[in-house]
């Protein structure tokens, strides 16, 4: 049985993460502002004959949209800072009870990307707390339920906030996010290239992998992946 109230909250949060006014909304689909209010209030469903097209404004597919789970994969990207591979469905697969626990590797999402640089999971999700964003390189595990916190986005003063840092080859990279604090704290407009020595035991060109929270001019939220070569570093 579809939940009037579960659904009309999905709409709105999906909206708002589009950047969309309720009015924007009921432009897209000919529909009046009243119309999108009822639906998001739990009052009204939508029609079945805006349901492609909203879905398609809201970027979810139509069962997710009016089924919606506790814990949802909006999108998961997996990426080398070059290279992008969508790995939503493959992700969206091992949610289990509501919880997803996952190892970014080949043989969990499907996909792999030679090109000797740091391969990073990315996911934009969904739970009744809102939409967050979670990430992790590599080899690594990726645990997210409904409960965990996510991501803390840009403040008012800035428009990105670095979330994590890797620094070197696909085969062996390092944690560097206490170097980025550090800069960070001491408020720096540049990293200088020696703030990340490359290791004594790789002959490959190594790299900064930074990933960081940006929010555009239209005061949208996205989480991204910058790639660095190590001996040539200019964050401003």
């Amino acid at each position: 049985m579809l939940d009037n109230y579960k659904i009309g909250n999905h709409i709105t949060l999906l909206r708002k993460e589009k950047g969309l006014t309720g009015e924007k909304l009921a432009e897209l689909l000919g529909v009046s502002g009243q119309a999108v209010s009822k639906w998001e209030n739990g009052k009204n469903l939508p029609e079945t004959s805006l349901l492609p097209e909203l879905s398609k404004i809201l970027g979810i597919s139509i069962d997710a949209l009016l089924m919606p789970q506790e814990l949802i994969i909006l999108n998961a990207d997996y990426t080398d800072g070059e290279t992008h591979i969508n790995v939503t469905q493959e992700v969206g697969k091992y949610i289990n009870g509501n919880r997803l626990n996952i190892t970014v590797n080949a043989q969990y999402i499907g996909v792999n990307i030679d090109s000797g640089r740091v391969c990073v999971l990315t996911v934009k999700y969904q739970t009744p707390n809102g939409i967050n964003y979670a990430f992790a390189a590599q080899n690594n595990n990726l645990t997210i339920n409904p409960e965990s916190k996510g991501l803390e986005t840009a403040d008012e003063n800035f428009n990105i906030n670095i979330v994590g840092a890797y620094c070197g080859t696909a085969l062996n990279y390092r944690d560097c996010m206490d170097r980025i604090d550090h800069f960070a704290y001491f408020k720096w407009d540049e990293i200088p290239a020696g703030a990340f020595p490359s290791s004594p035991s790789s002959d490959c060109t190594e790299y900064l992998t930074i990933i960081y929270i940006n929010k555009d001019t239209d005061n949208l939220t996205e989480l991204k992946v910058l790639i660095l070569s190590v001996f040539c570093i200019s964050i401003i």
